[in-house]
């Protein structure tokens, strides 16, 4: 088999270092075009070649099989190369011996082809733009007008029309915005030897769409890290393109924050990092989000958040149970019913406070594995004297109100903002009876106070030590006056009278 080589014309003879590089697909890619030795081109194929002469007006290109491609190198033909050409520039840099070029075939002479970067800015050119029709190769024009049905293109020479529906791949609010920019189309139709021609930019949009989906669906998937651009916005979330296909960031997922409206965060066009949650109906639906992306505003919240802090927050929302305050972005404290109004008894929240309005509070409880945080108001709150903490000292017996029953014990709450635990072994209760039952939420219940850890804001009650306490008292005033009326075996019988008078009152 006869594999033919790559030419090189004699007048511009190949530099040691400078010559075509042929990689494996540039080499598969000539050959299979071609057909007893020659290659064979049809008007509107991309080509690619290699340039061994270039001239002033005209580049020569070897493209295999025998084959050379003419490629114009004035304003007229070069203008408009892909990511070149611009308005008011000279097209795209002259190639240089050895260069790699892409260009598309618009005429077909025997052995010898005509090439062009792009359609387009050149007058006289109907036979271009018709050939650009046949090939399905893209044109180059200006918008100059817009009326009701669409807009009018210049094709320098030749004038298109373009409807609203084809200049996008969504519906253009203010068609203004395109005015006296150059722009690609495609050719959909093409009559009256060319004084009827009608354009499509959506065309190409949807072409190049559909190689971003290829590409974007090769790093699909859960998990995923992905960037995009904020396409739309509507009051449940954001739409965001990751590249040929389109996800939703709901609202829910767009921040750590409590957002009501997406507009609020982000904008039309905007770039952002998403986080592929779920792809749904065969990738059709694909649900992302910016949150997980965040750093989650609860760690470490104990530390940052201790309790006894004094700070402001913002009401947020009201629920019947009470009202939540933002303590910081993503962070949100509950103010209970019962703490809003100390002294009175409210039916909800909003007869007292109201969203957005700014509160002094105090943190009393931070819940950093359920993500909660206790507060109170400032101005009720114990916690806001000086030292910023209760006043308590191990030995103090005390009066509170039992808050809630655990298994492992009674919480009970001494004053706004400070809880103390009564421990199982402390509750001085028989063992097959239920705490529950014998400490009612709400009742008063008389404890000592047997340990305090400040550090962690906890305090051990005690109703066992405090019985002691109480008998001790009155064994030692039994013996202090049974000491100054009598001898030693009248106190120790009144002692044994005393203790089983308390042993049939406990009995009883």
């Amino acid at each position: 088999m006869n594999i033919p080589k790559l030419r090189l014309r004699p007048a511009e003879p190949a530099r040691r270092g400078a010559g075509p590089n042929i990689s494996t697909d540039d080499f598969a890619a000539l050959l299979g075009g071609l057909e007893g030795g020659i290659r064979r081109f049809h008007t509107g194929e991309e080509v690619t070649g290699y340039v061994v002469r270039v001239e002033p007006e005209i580049a020569y290109l070897d493209l295999g099989g025998k084959s050379e491609g003419m490629l114009a190198l004035t304003p007229e033909g070069a203008r408009g190369a892909a990511g070149e050409g611009k308005a008011g520039e000279e097209g795209p840099k002259r190639p240089a011996v050895g260069d790699r070029v892409t260009a598309y075939v618009v005429a077909i002479h025997g052995e010898q082809v005509r090439l062009a970067y792009k359609i387009g800015r050149s007058k006289d050119n109907i036979d271009q733009l018709v050939q650009a029709h046949e090939g399905d190769i893209p044109v180059t024009g200006r918008v100059v007008a817009v009326n009701k049905g669409g807009y009018e293109i210049d094709l320098g020479g030749a004038r298109g029309f373009c409807p609203h529906s084809q200049m996008d791949l969504h519906f253009v609010e203010k068609p203004e915005i395109w005015l006296e920019r150059e722009l690609e189309f495609r050719i959909s139709e093409i009559r009256e030897g060319g004084r009827n021609i009608v354009l499509s930019r959506r065309a190409l949009l949807e072409e190049e769409e559909a190689k971003k989906r290829e590409q974007t669906l090769v790093h699909l998937r859960e998990g995923a890290i992905l960037p995009g651009k904020i396409t739309n916005l509507r009051p449940f979330g954001a739409f965001v393109d990751l590249g040929g296909i389109e996800g939703l960031v709901h609202v829910s997922e767009l921040s750590h924050e409590r957002v009501e409206d997406p507009a609020q965060l982000v904008q039309l066009g905007q770039e952002v990092q998403v986080q592929v949650l779920a792809i749904e109906d065969g990738g059709r639906r694909i649900s992302l989000s910016m949150k997980s992306l965040l750093a989650d505003p609860w760690t470490d919240v104990e530390e940052r958040f201790p309790v006894g802090t004094r700070l402001p927050g913002k009401v947020v929302r009201l629920q019947p149970f009470g009202a939540f305050v933002q303590l910081a972005p993503g962070v949100d404290g509950l103010i209970h019913v019962s703490a809003l109004s100390p002294g009175r008894r409210i039916s909800h929240p909003k007869d007292v406070v109201k969203e957005g309005q700014t509160l002094e509070v105090v943190i009393t409880a931070v819940d950093e594995a359920r993500q909660r945080i206790s507060l109170e108001l400032a101005d009720s709150s114990p916690l806001t004297a000086a030292g910023g903490g209760p006043t308590l000292e191990v030995g103090a017996q005390l009066t509170g109100i039992v808050d809630r029953v655990e298994k492992f014990g009674v919480f009970v709450k001494l004053a706004p903002g400070v809880t103390g635990l009564i421990p199982r072994s402390e509750l001085d209760v028989p063992a097959d009876r239920e705490p529950r039952n014998l400490f009612p939420k709400g009742s008063e219940v008389q404890v000592k106070l047997i340990e305090v850890d400040e550090a962690r804001n906890r305090y051990t009650l005690s109703r066992r030590s405090l019985r002691e306490d109480e008998e001790r008292s009155s064994m030692q005033g039994f013996l202090a006056s049974s000491g100054s009326g009598g001898g030693e075996g009248a106190g120790m019988g009144t002692l044994g009278d005393l203790l089983r008078a308390k042993l049939q009152q406990r009995k009883g």
